[in-house]
C-alpha cells in the first residue's frame, strides 16, 4: 500500500541574523495526520504554509518517527503512515475487534529531539492535553533525558487534533519572522488559554470503548439516535448538547465559532465527512477568508475515539 505523506512541524528559521526556533509538533499523533500533504490532500491551508509543509516533507529523511501506533488485533499501524483514512473508518465500523493505540516511549521523544537540536537554538514542543493521554508526560521525560545542546519546552496544549495544530500553525509563522524561543513559547502560552474545540459526534459508542469518555459518562445508555456534541475544557472531554439532526449540528457548529468572535485562528475538523466540512467553513468565511480556514481530517490517533461522523469547530480566540 503506498504511503501516504507526511507534514511535520520543523525547523522554522528565521532571517539568517536570527534565532533558530524549531516548532514541533509532529509528536502530536492526531495533528500529524491532521495536516498530512498529500495527492488529493486533506488540508486546506494558507499558501505560504502549503509551499512550507511541502519543502519540510521533501528535505526529511530517515527522521525519528515519533507517533502513537493503531493496533487492529496483533496488526499495528503507525497513525498517517501505514494505513491511509479510508481504509481505517471502513474497518472501524465493520470489524469485530476494536483498535487500541500506544502513545510514544520518553526514548522515542528523547531520540527526536536529539536530532533536532544541533540545527535549532530552541525546541518548542507541543503536546496534546495530558488529561487526554499520557503523551504530555513521555515529552517531557524524553525532553530531560535527550542531552539536547538547546532548550527544549514542552508544552501543554490541552487540546487535541486541530485545537492544537492551530496553536502550532501560529507558533510556526512567528518562527519563520525570526522569533525568539522567549517570545514563541510567550504566545503559545497565551494561546492556550484562548484556544477551543467543540465537536459532534455520530455515537457516543466508539469515545466510551476507548475509555477517553471522561465527564461524558453519564450520557451512555441515553443517547438512541442522538448526536452527542462535546467540547475540550481545561484539556478534558465535557458534554455541551444532544441534537438530532444533522441541520441541527451544523447551526449548533456556526453559532459556536460566531460566539468566539473575533477569532485568531479557525480551522473545521472531520472524520468522514468531507463537504460536510467544506459547507461549515464556507458558511464561516464571515469569520475568517475562507483560504485562512484551515480544514482538517481526523486521523486514526483520535479517529478510533471519535468514529465516523464526527464534525467540529477549533480556533483560537482573539486577544
Amino acid at each position: 500500500m503506498r504511503r501516504p505523506a507526511r507534514a511535520k512541524l520543523r525547523r522554522f528559521g528565521g532571517p539568517a541574523a536570527g534565532p533558530k526556533v524549531t516548532v514541533d509538533a509532529r509528536t502530536a499523533y492526531d495533528f500529524l495526520v491532521s495536516l498530512e500533504v498529500s495527492e488529493g490532500g486533506d488540508t486546506e491551508l494558507l499558501p505560504e504554509d502549503q509551499a512550507w509543509l511541502s519543502r519540510t516533507r521533501a528535505g526529511l529523511k530517515g527522521d525519528a518517527e515519533v507517533a502513537v501506533n493503531s493496533c487492529f488485533g496483533e496488526e499495528s499501524f503507525l497513525d498517517g503512515v501505514e494505513i491511509d483514512h479510508d481504509t481505517f473508518y471502513r474497518r472501524l465500523q465493520h470489524e469485530k475487534v476494536f483498535p487500541t493505540t500506544s502513545q510514544p516511549s520518553p526514548g522515542q521523544f528523547a531520540e527526536a529531539y536529539g536530532r533536532l537540536a544541533p540545527e535549532a537554538d530552541g525546541i518548542v514542543s507541543i503536546q496534546l492535553s495530558s488529561r487526554l493521554s499520557g503523551t504530555f508526560n513521555s515529552a517531557v521525560q524524553g525532553a530531560r533525558a535527550s542531552g539536547a545542546s538547546c532548550p527544549v519546552e514542552v508544552v501543554d496544549s490541552r487540546s487535541t487534533s486541530l485545537g492544537l495544530g492551530l496553536i502550532a500553525l501560529e507558533a510556526a509563522r512567528l518562527a519563520r519572522a525570526g522569533a525568539s524561543l522567549e517570545e514563541i513559547l510567550a504566545a503559545v502560552r497565551g494561546w492556550v488559554p484562548r484556544s477551543r474545540f467543540c465537536a459532534a459526534l455520530g455515537t457516543l459508542d466508539f469515545l466510551a470503548k476507548g475509555g477517553r469518555i471522561g465527564r461524558a459518562r453519564h450520557l451512555l445508555g441515553t443517547l438512541a439516535r442522538v448526536r452527542p456534541v462535546l467540547a475540550l475544557r481545561e484539556g478534558e472531554v465535557q458534554p455541551v448538547r444532544q441534537l438530532r439532526t444533522r441541520a441541527q449540528v451544523d447551526a449548533f457548529l456556526e453559532a459556536f465559532a460566531r460566539d468566539h468572535r473575533p477569532v485568531q485562528a479557525l480551522g473545521v475538523v472531520y472524520s468522514t465527512g468531507r463537504s460536510e466540512a467544506e459547507a461549515l467553513a464556507g458558511r464561516l468565511s464571515d469569520l475568517c477568508p475562507r483560504e485562512s480556514i484551515v480544514l482538517g481530517r481526523v486521523g486514526p490517533g483520535l479517529g478510533s475515539h471519535t468514529g465516523p461522523g464526527m464534525l467540529g469547530i477549533a480556533l483560537i480566540a482573539g486577544g
